[in-house]
């Protein structure tokens, strides 16, 4: 599976998603579980682990997450797609010199249309 992410290279201010594989499945083609966990913030060093592996990330909602990353765990990254759907659907929307950009696709897309027609 591509874009997998090992927990030590996680990037800072990045936005990932976690995968879970079972502990007797070799890889993670098929994971368990998938969960998005947000905005990674660090590594929590001052809380003992064998492996350094404690996470800090924050979610959409602002709650603050901490993983115990294991090597059943992947991490992906994550895009949040509805945030820019929603900015790409205010700029179509947006009126520039009277005419928004939605208008100017459908004008023409119905123009080339018309003149295939003919």
């Amino acid at each position: 599976m591509a874009n997998l992410v090992h927990f030590t290279d996680l990037v800072s201010g990045e936005n990932y998603k976690m995968l879970c594989r079972k502990w007797t499945s070799p890889d993670f083609r098929q994971p368990y579980s998938e969960k998005v966990v947000g905005l990674f913030i660090r590594r929590i060093l001052d809380i003992s682990d064998w492996n350094n592996s404690v996470l800090e990330f924050q979610t959409h909602g602002g709650l603050r997450v901490i993983i115990r990353a294991r090597d059943i765990h992947a991490f992906m990254p994550y895009i949040d797609y509805t945030k820019h759907m929603e900015e790409a659907e205010t700029r179509m929307c947006e009126q520039v010199n009277g005419i928004s950009m939605k208008e100017e696709i459908l004008m023409k897309y119905y123009n080339t249309r018309a003149s295939n027609d003919d």
